[in-house]
């Protein structure tokens, strides 16, 4: 089975306090892990760790495989993430937010798949409203949507 994601003895540390104490976990393709916690528990240090929005002070994490720096950033081109706050801009529509996203994950026939991930969750491709009037769930939504186009990307490779 392959290797997802794995983790080995990875500590963050913010002075002297640990945020992530020799953490270690290996997730193989095709299961699903739920990060479970009080706050200040490190859930979020560690989904930081793992994109490298937070560097770690020392430990190792590998995504895909990745042995070096430059695999790692290929291999996160095969990711997508949101942590804490959904994330789109503002003052595009789903669809604008949405063929932006595939044109920086290199996706050629951005309509097809920006109309079926619509399909899916019930979206209509015509709504122009704008991403900073969603609600929250619709919002959420849209992250789903960029997950599913992630999906598009792993299976073209």
């Amino acid at each position: 089975m392959d290797t997802i994601l794995e983790i080995k003895q990875l500590n963050v540390s913010f002075k002297k306090q640990y945020a992530l104490k020799n953490v270690s976990l290996s997730i193989q393709k095709g299961e699903i892990y739920g990060l479970i916690g009080r706050n200040g528990a490190g859930k979020t240090t560690l989904l930081k760790s793992i994109v490298k929005l937070i560097h770690p002070t020392n430990g190792r994490v590998s995504l895909f495989g990745s042995s070096s720096e430059k695999s790692w950033t290929t291999a996160l081109h095969r990711t997508g993430s949101v942590i804490e706050i959904p994330v789109a801009y503002d003052q595009l529509s789903s669809w604008k937010n949405l063929a932006y996203y595939c044109k920086l994950r290199g996706i050629t026939d951005e309509t097809k798949v920006i109309e079926e991930t619509l399909h899916i969750v019930g979206l209509d491709p015509t709504d122009k409203k704008k991403f900073k009037y969603f609600s929250l769930g619709m919002k959420q939504i849209h992250i789903y949507i960029k997950s599913t186009i992630v999906k598009c990307i792993i299976e073209q490779h």
